[in-house]
């Protein structure tokens, strides 16, 4: 009986901090749609050796805040700009998928990956680009992955708000200005050998943004408790049982 004094409160107590603790990050999804055109070599969305004349195209950026290292400049009027990536020693914080042909390619933005909005006078922007390059001190591949967009007008005040995450959706016009890029590339390490490589333009008809949800994760000090405190639990029955035992045996 000892033993279960001494175990089963600690093991309360240890169990009684179990609630998981959310992690504090929460994702953007901004979706870009509209058509492309370009060349595809290698098959990447379909056949190679072929054109894609006008295809329906999906881009959905993952925006994850907060993203620690990553940069963020604004002057909290005009701009605001939100980027990270090996290219400048942090990470980033967003990724892409881009869905061509029913076929889904993600651009993971290791790279480079940035948000940018402005509202300056006369004037309203708004960009996202992720970029993977890998492969470049001559290693088996070299990747050379990305997907651009932005949207510029001097007519319409499309951009209401320098916070990237708000609820947004906007119907792109016809005197809005646009240029958005995307292509895949993988080489062998000399470069000399193409593997994989297509690319083209993209006209967005529509972009939005939406928060989702991201479920509650235990912080790493609530998963030893867990484990702390199941490892109790379980020597408290294994204590019982062999007590249980001890007297049936004197019976």
């Amino acid at each position: 009986m000892t033993i279960n004094r001494f175990f089963l409160p600690i093991a309360a107590a240890a169990l009684s901090v179990m609630t998981p603790i959310a992690a504090q990050a929460a994702q953007f999804l901004i979706t870009y749609s509209g058509t492309t055109s370009g060349r595809d070599f290698t098959g990447v969305f379909g056949d190679a050796n072929s054109f894609i004349n006008e295809a329906a195209f999906k881009a959905v950026y993952t925006l994850t805040l907060p993203t620690p290292g990553a940069v963020e400049q604004t002057d909290g009027s005009t701009f605001y700009r939100l980027f990270g990536g090996t290219l400048h020693g942090t990470s980033s914080p967003i990724f892409a998928e881009l869905t061509i042909n029913g076929i889904t390619r993600t651009v993971s933005g290791q790279y480079n990956g940035t948000i940018y909005t402005a509202m300056q006078p006369g004037n309203h922007f708004l960009g996202h680009a992720a970029n993977e390059n890998t492969g470049t001190d001559g290693s088996d591949f070299i990747i050379s992955n990305f997907i651009y967009h932005n949207i510029e007008s001097s007519v319409n005040a499309f951009v209401t708000s320098l916070d990237p995450t708000k609820p947004y959706s906007y119907a792109i016009k016809p005197e809005d200005r646009q240029r958005s890029l995307w292509q895949f590339a993988k080489f062998d390490g000399t470069g000399n050998r193409v593997i994989e490589r297509a690319n083209g333009t993209m006209t967005s008809e529509s972009v939005t943004v939406e928060a989702v949800t991201v479920g509650a994760i235990p912080e790493p000090a609530t998963w030893l408790m867990m484990i702390v405190g199941f490892g109790m639990v379980g020597a408290s029955i294994r204590s019982k049982r062999r007590q249980s035992s001890g007297v049936i045996a004197a019976a």
